[in-house]
């Protein structure tokens, strides 16, 4: 990158640390703000970046040197905040789910006629979902026929204690729209993209909160492929999660990080895990580094962004759907 880049953090809470960190690494590219409405959280991810912080993320919007942001915020904040970041004419990477309803996320994609935005599916970048991917556009193994994803995790009443995890209204939904939807994302991408989606989410376990902890679904795609998805926060660890492909001539398993083949009775282990436990959830492995270094990237040469505004919408679309599903006790097209 011949010029600099200067980048601002909306938002320094949980998933602030993942950018932080790869921002930190990236050449070319330097973090001037960050905002946070709890003033001491700025001020302390001020200090560790060495810039200016800011209780009002609108101050931020206004400096002209600013042309990426970020955003980390709760879900409900993500839509609005987006929208007035790219009116604010800056190139915008925010965290999922892109919205909480598909017209907010239509909304976004309105605001956004330059392709300025990038919505951070990292699971995407990670080599086994890379090469499961060019199987399905390649054929290596025949036409794909079905696919199945499994997220069995655990989250405890203490997880839920804060403002907003376990509303519906900050939070908009449970195990789908906050741990599942980056698995449920590959699933239909994977797929060619959902056009239906049946199924129920429940709540089995966790007390007191608004929103679901277990759910299943039956997907179409438009291409006639179906896909079978089980998520839980219910389970009593965070177990890898899968992803099964079918083809017409072998079975190809995602499980973390790795990628196995079967063909008859034999098992191959075809690719290598490149998630990287430390400080961060290991499950979400490398991807951050990989689609932040890849946003940026396209920002310095003026290419578009492999998870745009349209890209990012299909995730939205599939939980609102599951969730209407689930009310309605029907299939719901998309």
């Amino acid at each position: 990158m011949a010029q600099e880049i200067r980048a601002a953090i909306i938002g320094c809470g949980n998933i602030y640390g993942m950018h932080r960190d790869v921002l930190r690494q990236l050449p070319g590219v330097r973090v001037a703000a960050v905002a946070d409405n709890k003033p001491e959280r700025a001020k302390k991810a001020a200090q560790e970046l060495e810039c200016d912080a800011y209780s009002d993320y609108w101050e931020l919007l206004a400096r002209e040197d600013i042309q990426t942001v970020h955003i980390c915020t709760p879900h409900y904040l993500h839509a609005q905040m987006a929208i007035d970041a790219l009116r604010a004419g800056k190139y915008v990477i925010t965290e999922k789910p892109m919205a909480l309803c598909v017209s907010d996320a239509r909304r976004i994609i309105a605001a956004d006629p330059g392709g300025r935005l990038c919505v951070v599916f990292q699971n995407r970048y990670n080599d086994a979902s890379v090469a499961l991917k060019k199987m399905v556009e390649e054929q290596t193994y025949g036409p794909l026929k079905a696919l199945r994803g499994m997220v069995t995790w655990k989250r405890t009443a203490e997880y839920y204690a804060d403002d907003w995890h376990g509303t519906l209204e900050k939070e908009g939904g449970g195990v789908m729209t906050n741990q599942a939807i980056h698995t449920l994302d590959l699933v239909q991408w994977l797929g060619g993209g959902a056009c239906s989606v049946s199924g129920s989410v429940t709540l089995d376990r966790i007390p007191g909160i608004e929103v679901e902890d277990s759910a299943h679904a039956f997907i179409r795609m438009k291409n006639g492929v179906t896909a079978v998805f089980y998520a839980t926060n219910a389970y009593e660890t965070d177990a890898p999660v899968e992803v099964e492909a079918v083809f017409e001539q072998a079975t190809v398993l995602l499980r973390a990080a790795d990628l196995y083949l079967w063909q008859g009775a034999e098992l191959k282990h075809l690719v290598s895990g490149n998630a990287q436990p430390g400080q961060h959830k290991d499950y979400w492995g490398v991807g951050h580094l990989r689609q932040l270094a890849d946003f940026y990237r396209c920002v310095a040469e003026g290419r578009p962004f492999a998870i745009d505004g349209e890209q990012g919408i299909e995730a939205v679309k599939l939980v609102r759907g599951l969730y209407a599903s689930s009310a309605l006790g029907k299939e719901v097209e998309l």
